[in-house]
C-alpha cells in the first residue's frame, strides 16, 4: 500500500519491517518482552488496537485496527524509535536497527485475514532467514476475539 494512502479507521493493517542486513530485532525473550510492552503503550496512547502479532529473530509482523481519533503511524514511530534506542543502548551499537519505514497492508476480507493470521500460525523459515530449530522463543499471539470471529 502507498504510505501517503490514509488509514482507514476499523480496517485491520498488516504491519511489517525487519532488522537492516537481517540484523537481528530480537536476541533474547526480553528483547521480545519490551517490544511488546512499547508496543502496548504506544497503542493504548494513540488509540490502536493490536489483534495479532509474530515477532521473529529479524522481522515483526502486526496486525493492527486505527480506533477514531487514533494514529497508527504515531504508534508505529514511537514503537520504532524506541526499539532502535534500547537496542542499540543494549547492544552497544550505532546506526539504523530498521531496513527502512515500516510496510502497511490493508487487509480487505475475511479470508485475507485469516491467511495473514495462517501465516502467523506457521511462519515460512525460507521468508523469514532463518533456522526455527535454534529460535524456540519465536513469539507469536493471536486475539481472543478476533480467534473467535474466524
Amino acid at each position: 500500500m502507498n504510505r501517503t494512502d490514509p488509514i482507514v479507521d476499523f480496517i485491520p493493517y498488516l504491519i511489517t519491517n525487519r532488522g537492516t542486513a537481517n540484523t537481528p530485532l530480537f536476541r533474547d525473550p526480553s528483547d521480545c518482552h519490551r517490544f511488546l510492552k512499547t508496543l502496548a503503550t504506544a497503542a493504548k496512547q494513540h488509540q490502536v488496537r493490536v489483534l495479532a502479532h509474530m515477532l521473529l529473530p529479524t522481522e515483526f509482523r502486526l496486525i493492527l485496527e486505527q480506533l477514531p481519533g487514533g494514529s497508527i503511524p504515531r504508534t508505529m514511530h514511537s514503537v520504532e524509535t524506541s526499539t532502535a534506542m534500547r537496542f542499540n543502548l543494549r547492544y552497544e551499537r550505532t546506526g539504523r536497527l530498521f531496513a527502512g519505514p515500516y510496510r502497511n497492508e490493508r487487509i480487505y476480507t475475511v479470508n485475507q485475514l485469516a491467511s495473514v493470521l495462517e501465516s502467523f500460525r506457521r511462519p515460512s523459515a525460507k521468508a523469514s532467514n532463518i533456522d526455527f530449530d535454534e529460535w524456540v522463543w519465536i513469539h507469536s499471539a493471536i486475539s481472543k476475539t478476533l480467534g473467535h470471529a474466524l
